[in-house]
């Protein structure tokens, strides 16, 4: 979906929460500051103020569906400082 590569947070979490509840995975590629809000969105519990940096690559496991995305609902699985490691 290409409206979500220069998305706000708002606009992101948005669009999660229509991913239809069959699907069991989703890659969102896009740049900041949306991508870092997103980080510290999912991860509010533990890292208030995550800055991702250029080409990071993370994974989350999301607690829930897409459809009930909520501050501090994902586990950060994976971090990658540069794709090429990924």
């Amino acid at each position: 979906m290409p409206a979500l590569y220069l998305a706000s947070l708002e606009e992101l979490t948005q669009a999660i929460q229509t991913v239809p509840k069959d699907i069991e995975h989703l890659a969102i590629i896009g740049h900041n500051p949306g991508l870092s809000q997103l980080a510290s969105f999912l991860m509010a519990k533990e890292h208030p103020q995550f800055n991702m940096n250029t080409m990071e690559l993370l994974s989350y496991e999301i607690k829930g569906n897409f459809e009930a995305l909520k501050v501090g609902c994902g586990e950060l699985l994976l971090q990658k400082g540069n794709i090429a490691e990924a």
